[in-house]
C-alpha cells in the first residue's frame, strides 16, 4: 500500500533513501503494527532500529549507519504522518 503516490524526485535521479522511503510505504502496515509511534531508521530497506525519541533515532544514524544513508522516519497513523527529506536547504 502507497500512502504517497506523487513524491518528488532528487533532480539526479532515484536515491537511497527514495528507495528506503518507498519500502517503509509498501510495509508501512506490517511496520505500524510492529512499531507504532517510533522512530525507525531504515537502511538497505530494512529497519535498523526503532527509537523512542527523535534525537536517539539521528545520534545513532548519524553514528552506525552515516548521514545521508539512511531514512529517519516516524512510524506513525498515516492520516498524521507528513515526510520530508532531509538533504535539501531551503534558502
Amino acid at each position: 500500500m502507497l500512502l504517497y503516490t506523487n513524491t518528488l524526485k532528487m533532480k539526479k535521479g532515484y536515491t537511497m533513501i527514495d528507495k528506503n522511503f518507498e519500502w517503509y510505504q509498501e510495509n508501512y502496515q506490517d511496520l505500524y503494527k510492529k512499531y507504532p509511534e517510533k522512530f525507525l531508521i531504515i537502511a538497505n530497506e530494512k529497519v535498523e532500529g526503532a527509537f523512542d525519541t527523535l534525537d536517539d533515532a539521528y545520534v545513532f544514524g548519524v553514528k552506525e549507519i552515516w548521514l545521508g544513508n539512511f531514512l529517519l522516519q516516524k512510524c506513525e497513523d498515516a492520516l498524521k504522518t507528513l515526510n520530508f527529506h532531509g538533504l535539501y536547504q531551503i534558502k
